[in-house]
């Protein structure tokens, strides 16, 4: 009876409730999904936007208690772009772009010849190792940074390139020889085998066949280990004391804390280059990088 009864409500309420059309079903998906990416990317963007916008804004414009979204042409100048030619800021840039290409080369070369290692070679615990090594990148920089302060002053590498590169190295190398053990798996050993038997000696095999085969994972990491400097805060502000010697994010704090000649507008256009250069960057090299990434 009960079993009826539920085979006569499944019929009623079948024919009551239509089900909904597969192409209206997809139509309704497609757009869910598409007004969701819209608003991603506006939540996303506008702050770009309004940092790129306030760079070209009159100074006198950021007093007032109503901005508007979209400023008439009168409102607009390049006199806030003028900072860049400040001697001060062009030291602070010219310090990041110094040790970011220092550990840039340094992570690349580690990261690779590291990597290759534990992919060719055998050794005792070798899978361990490999696996441990992440786990250095999960520490935070404040943790490293107040040791090698310590450190430092004692070797007297505060306030040295050669110091801030070591740090950022060590900080960014953990993640570059993991994605490049992976990579290397990735390349067949018949191919250095082939080019063994013609007399290649293992490093001319791995420098002629099996780097090439990894080019996106290097780039991957040479971009990886660009980021860590350009972003970076607590290694450059412990680490370079002297204002000769800090990077952009610890020194603009330090001209604006110094009441320095920066306003809103300066700080919008230094701020809107930081942004350009890695997003340019990230978007010139995105089907190298996505080739890297994919293991």
């Amino acid at each position: 009876m009960a079993r009826t009864l539920s085979r006569v409500s499944h019929a009623v309420s079948r024919k009551l409730i239509k089900p909904i059309p597969k192409n209206v079903r997809k139509t309704l998906l497609r757009v869910v999904r598409y007004t969701t990416l819209l608003a991603w990317i506006l939540v996303a963007a506008f702050p770009l936007y309004w940092m790129g916008l306030s760079s070209f804004r009159n100074p006198t414009v950021f007093s007032n208690p109503d901005p508007q979204l979209l400023p008439s042409l009168s409102e607009l100048t390049f006199v806030n772009w003028e900072i860049l030619q400040s001697t001060d800021v062009f030291q602070l840039m010219l310090n990041t772009f110094v040790v970011a290409v220092g550990v840039v080369a340094l992570v690349v070369f580690i990261s690779t010849t590291a990597g290759y290692g534990l992919t060719r070679l055998d050794f005792p615990f070798k899978l361990t190792f490999a696996r441990v090594v992440l786990f250095g990148y999960m520490i935070a920089p404040i943790v490293l940074a107040i040791p090698m302060y310590i450190i430092y002053s004692t070797l007297g590498l505060l306030n040295t390139y050669i110091g801030i590169i070591i740090a950022h190295s060590v900080r960014a190398t953990p993640f570059g020889v993991w994605l490049m053990w992976k990579m290397f798996q990735t390349v067949p050993t018949a191919k250095e085998e082939a080019a063994w038997m013609l007399g290649a000696s293992r490093v001319r095999s791995a420098r002629d066949v099996a780097i090439p085969s990894v080019y996106p994972g290097i780039l991957a990491v040479g971009v990886f280990a660009f980021a860590t400097v350009w972003g970076d805060f607590t290694f450059a502000r412990i680490l370079l004391p002297d204002s000769d010697m800090m990077t952009l994010a610890p020194g603009l704090i330090q001209l604006a804390q110094e009441g320095a000649y920066l306003n809103t507008g300066h700080l919008m256009v230094i701020t809107s280059v930081m942004s350009i250069i890695p997003i340019f960057f990230a978007y010139r090299l995105q089907d190298t990088l996505l080739r890297g990434f994919r293991l």
